[in-house]
Formats: structure tokens, C-alpha cells, sequence
């Protein structure tokens, strides 16, 4: 039986492609299928996906109209034949080893998902920008539930929002009919994780990182889109973790973690858009309905409405850190 289905949503990738595809070609762990699905490129990334699959029977490409990376991966989806499911962005490579020794550890720990850290590169030198490792103790196989306060920082430290740092069961993601949602541009890896953690009972932590990142890579690819309602959807995500976590009884404990998490984004969000020179694009009510803080909104408030790219500055450059938000 095929054992693991790796899906790979591309979109105009050709710089990066085949360093990709080489990545997944060379792993140690030999029993798998690889779908491309090509999301209406415009540039030679259908040709070379088309190249790849002439060259290794493993190799599959659907090509379709571009439709976005939630699209793409849900095709990918209905094609998988594996018991088990790997995601890949197409900028974005793997270690060699990375599927042999999460499907290992997934099979012999009986876990319904297996999570492992990543690296950030950066685009420009290739240097590692970041390693972001997930370590949790000796025993790696432990009951969701039973994560307490970790699974606060598994959250804050970006373990939890990626598809592509983890090995999921293809039985469950069906059983639970999940997919992820097209029309959510920003932030559908983290509803389509959360749903899927909600039929989870236990969950494997690998103390690796071997997931790489490609940070500032390419402005058209699938997962690098800038949104003008990033505020807006970074509280819909709050309020989806904010409900998951009180399901599973650990708020109390990773509450401040969450909000972390949601306040950076805005400042980050904002940011972004001062940098687009789109400020008066900015509809006061993602300010205004958005935050669970009184403080943040009033401030937030004061900044749109006085329009002045100076306050405007310095409201965003503000880095609010854990010890901090005891009062937010």
C-alpha cells in the first residue's frame, strides 16, 4: 500500500521549483507519491512540473486554473492514494530525512499527527535566518489535551499555523471532511489545522527542524499574498483559537500566548500597509471590531482616524513582548 502522498501547490515557482521537487526526490523515505498541482502559472513551472513527472513514475501534475493554494491543495487532496499526507510549498525545501523520520514516528507512536520545527532562510543570501524548534520532552508522544501551557508556545512560536511542518492521516482529514477554505486568502492553514486538531486525540512532537522556509521569496507565489483585510482576518483566527482552546481547557494557560500572537500580527499588519502607501484604505472597523482590548483600540482608533503616517509610525514599529501583555 502507498504510504504517504506529498502535495506540492505550485504557482509560478520556476526560480525555486526544481530545488524543491530535488528535495522531495532525494529523501530517504522511498514509499511515496508526489502530486504537483500547477494553480495556472504563468511562467515554466507547468513545463517543468510536465518534465518531472515524464522522468519518475512517482510523479503526478494537475494542472488547473488558478484558483489559489487553498484550491490547489484541496486537488491535491482528492488525488492523494497515501495513507498518510505531506504538504510542500513550492519555494520551500525539506532534509532528506524529513519524511522517513516523522511517517516513522507517526506509525510506531500510533499518533494521529506528527509535528517538527522548521528553519527560515533568507531569499537574498540563503543564509538561516531562524530555527524554530519544538522540543518538548523525552516522551514525544503526549495526549492534546495533556499539552497545557506548550501548546501556547507551540502557537507563538509558528508551529501550529504551517500544513507543511507536519504528516497528517489522510482517514481523518476525510472523516472529517475537512479542506481548506478558498475564500480565505490569509490564515486557512491554521483553521484547517485547528478543525483537524479538534478530531485528534494524541500528537507526536519531533525535536528537529527540517522543514526550510524561503522568507521574502516571491511576491506572486501562492502563500505570499498581502491582504488589505489582514486585521480583520487575524481576529477571525484569534477568535478560532481563542474558542478551540477553551474546547480542549487549556485558555487559562496559553491565553497570553494567543494574544501575543494577535497583537503582533496587527502592529505587523499595519505595518505592511503603511509600507503600500494604502492607509486610507484601511476601514476603521477592523480596528474598531477587532480587538479584545480596550487599550489597543482606543489607540488603534486614534491612529486611523487622525490619518498621521508620523503616529501612524510609530503605533507600528511598537514591539509589545510576553512580559508585557499581563494587562491586555
Amino acid at each position: 500500500m502507498l504510504a504517504l502522498s506529498i502535495i506540492i501547490p505550485v504557482y509560478n515557482s520556476e526560480t525555486h521549483l526544481e530545488r524543491c521537487i530535488q528535495s522531495i526526490l532525494t529523501q530517504k523515505f522511498s514509499n511515496f507519491e508526489l502530486i504537483l498541482v500547477n494553480d495556472g502559472s504563468t511562467d515554466q513551472s507547468a513545463t517543468m512540473c510536465d518534465k518531472y513527472a515524464s522522468l519518475d513514475s512517482r510523479i503526478s501534475v494537475i494542472h488547473q486554473k488558478n484558483e489559489g493554494v487553498s484550491s490547489a491543495r484541496n486537488i491535491g487532496l482528492q488525488h492523494a492514494r497515501g495513507k498518510y499526507i505531506q504538504f510542500v510549498d513550492s519555494d520551500d525545501f525539506i532534509d532528506s530525512e524529513m519524511s522517513e523520520v516523522l511517517m516513522n514516528k507517526i506509525i510506531q507512536n500510533k499518533t494521529d499527527i506528527v509535528i517538527t520545527g522548521f528553519k527560515v532562510q533568507n531569499y537574498s543570501n540563503g543564509e538561516i535566518a531562524s530555527t524554530k524548534l519544538i522540543s518538548y520532552r523525552e516522551e514525544d508522544r503526549t495526549i492534546i489535551n495533556e499539552l497545557g501551557n506548550y501548546f501556547g508556545f507551540l502557537y507563538e512560536n509558528g508551529a501550529l499555523n504551517s500544513p507543511c511542518n507536519k504528516i497528517y492521516k489522510k482517514d481523518l482529514i476525510h472523516e472529517r471532511n475537512l479542506a481548506f477554505i478558498k475564500d480565505l486568502e490569509m490564515g486557512e492553514d491554521l483553521v484547517f489545522n485547528i478543525n483537524y486538531f479538534r478530531g485528534c486525540h494524541t500528537v507526536t512532537l519531533d525535536s528537529g527542524a527540517m522543514y526550510n522556509y524561503t522568507k521574502n521569496i516571491n511576491p506572486h507565489s501562492l502563500t505570499r499574498k498581502k491582504r488589505i483585510d489582514a486585521i480583520e482576518i487575524s481576529t477571525l483566527l484569534y477568535k478560532e483559537m481563542n474558542l478551540y482552546c477553551k474546547e480542549i481547557k487549556v485558555w487559562d494557560q496559553v491565553k497570553i500566548n494567543i494574544k501575543n500572537v494577535y497583537l503582533r500580527d496587527i502592529l505587523y499588519q499595519l505595518e505592511s500597509i503603511l509600507a503600500w502607501k494604502q492607509v486610507g484604505k484601511i476601514n476603521i472597523n477592523y480596528i474598531k471590531g477587532s480587538s479584545p482590548n480596550s487599550k489597543i483600540q482606543k489607540i488603534g482608533r486614534f491612529v486611523l482616524l487622525t490619518r498621521s503616517r508620523i503616529i501612524m509610525w510609530t503605533f507600528c514599529r511598537l514591539k509589545v513582548r510576553a512580559k508585557k501583555m499581563r494587562g491586555f
